[in-house]
């Protein structure tokens, strides 16, 4: 959908289309954030639950979990301000 006012935008240069395709987008990624933010706390509570004679790839495992997740929440917090900075779809930052 949001691509659709995107093109809409960059065909006619019709703003109320880079509107609502910018408010798409923000929309999409907070509920994503939300979702990394939940994953966040689902790994943190893993690592306060680990047992004393968990063995050391259990431990690993987990950690690697909670690292990756903050990764994952870190990425979506970018992504929400480069989205709310961005003027238009020609300062488009491409993602390889």
């Amino acid at each position: 959908m949001s691509n659709e006012y995107e093109r809409n935008y960059l065909l006619t240069g019709n703003t109320s289309g880079q509107k609502k395709f910018k408010v798409l987008n923000i929309t999409i990624f907070c509920v994503a954030f939300v979702i990394y933010l939940y994953f966040v706390l689902i790994n943190y509570e893993d690592v306060q639950t680990l047992r004393r004679d968990a063995t050391r790839k259990e431990v690993l495992n987990v950690h690697i979990g909670l690292i990756s997740s903050i990764l994952f929440l870190v990425a979506g917090a970018l992504a929400i301000v480069g989205e709310i900075n961005r003027g238009g779809p020609d300062e488009d930052i491409g993602f390889i």
